[in-house]
């Protein structure tokens, strides 16, 4: 961050909640980054935009983040791989579009809606299903990111 001075930072990998996110340490060993770490760390850098945490469980790590950058990323719960990457792929589109952060994220999370909604995990071939929109269910909280 010293060196490349980014706008955004973006983690993608595992989170394991009050415990961090598991970051590699030197010896090659899981080690865990805590949220008092990430913290520490992120009022460091101000200019800092915005921080993506597209692990599961890194909400605490999320919530310790925002007290020092305007927008901090992070998962609830458990999220399947698949999603992270549509919704990275969305908010990134987003900002590729010169979208703000704010329409960025809610296009991520559209984009995962449109994804994981639309097609069945076994059909390999997609296809146009009519959908009932009054019965259609809402996402499932743990696949919706949370801005903070």
């Amino acid at each position: 961050m010293l060196e490349e001075k980014p706008d955004i930072v973006h983690f993608s990998g595992h989170g394991e909640g009050q415990t961090g996110l598991v970051l590699v340490g030197q010896n090659g060993e899981p080690k865990p980054a805590t949220s008092e770490a990430l913290s520490g760390l992120f009022k460091l850098f101000p200019e800092i935009k915005c921080v993506v945490l597209n692990a599961c469980y890194a909400e605490a790590q999320a919530k310790a983040i925002v007290k020092h950058i305007d927008y901090v990323i992070g998962m609830k719960q458990s999220v399947r791989d698949d999603a992270t990457i549509i919704f990275a792929t969305g908010f990134y589109d987003g900002l590729g579009y010169d979208k703000s952060i704010d329409v960025a994220f809610e296009l991520g999370c559209n984009a995962i809606q449109f994804e994981l909604a639309s097609f069945s995990s076994t059909t390999r071939s997609r296809k146009l299903i009519p959908v009932d929109l009054e019965k259609v269910e809402p996402l499932p909280e743990h696949l919706i990111p949370v801005l903070l």
